[in-house]
């Protein structure tokens, strides 16, 4: 299956994308303090929303937005030239998203999506900073629901190596995992982002890497695993 190829034809009626060649639940980082006082005119209230990834992960948070905010209409960043972000180093990924974020100012979006956890763990404060007047949302791996929801206590993080070692992510395992007497394990395989831009083919060794790895996860008690990344949602 192309993914890919299957998603973009999808949504064309609904989202301008843009590739650059040169979940099950999301938590949202919320928007800029000081662009929350920014008077919305009705030329803004008509201007796209920007939604910004890697890959084709982003379209998994696209897909959440259209059916909340059906009206709207969004343009959507792919850099696949550079996917996947994950396995890049911290200054790698700030670049590349802020590159990504003042392409989608350009085209005049009013709100900014940074649809991809590892770019929002190192990049979502600096494009901020760059941008105060525009609200830009980030994303972090679901993992307070997942404290909630776990009976055994033992929840586990399915995410790119950057995400893992974000602070937004650490931030919730000190400061809402720790004090709900919840442990957290940590997994990521650099080859699932490829794998999912790939089509996702189920007699590909990632795929059975992941199957091995849900049983390990089960065998341990785990009763919650958390989609870390955008690509995630789609196998």
């Amino acid at each position: 299956m192309d993914i890919k190829n299957q998603t973009v034809e999808k949504l064309r009626p609904c989202v301008d994308i843009s590739v650059d060649q040169s979940l099950k639940t999301i938590d949202l980082v919320g928007v800029n303090k000081h662009a929350g006082n920014t008077v919305v005119s009705d030329k803004n209230r008509s201007a796209p929303i920007g939604v910004f990834d890697s890959g084709v992960g982003g379209l998994s948070v696209y897909l959440h937005l259209a059916q909340q905010l059906p009206t709207e209409r969004y343009v959507y960043y792919a850099d696949t030239l550079n996917v996947p972000y994950g396995n890049r180093d911290s200054e790698d990924i700030e670049a590349l998203t802020l590159k990504a974020v003042e392409w989608l100012h350009k085209q005049g979006c009013k709100l900014i999506v940074i649809a991809c956890n590892s770019a929002s763990a190192y990049a979502l404060d600096t494009a901020r900073r760059c941008y105060p007047h525009i609200p830009i949302v980030g994303l972090v791996p679901a993992l307070k629901p997942a404290v909630l929801a776990s009976k055994s206590a033992h929840v586990a993080v399915l995410a790119t190596k950057a995400t893992l070692n974000g602070t937004l992510l650490n931030d919730v395992i000190i400061n809402f995992a720790k004090p709900n007497n919840t442990v957290v394990t940590k997994y990521f395989d650099p080859q699932l982002v490829p794998w999912v831009e790939a089509g996702m083919s189920e007699q590909d060794e990632t795929a059975e890497r992941l199957r091995q790895q849900v049983r390990v996860f089960a065998n341990a008690g785990v009763d919650q695993l958390v989609l870390g990344c955008t690509h995630y949602p789609f196998f």
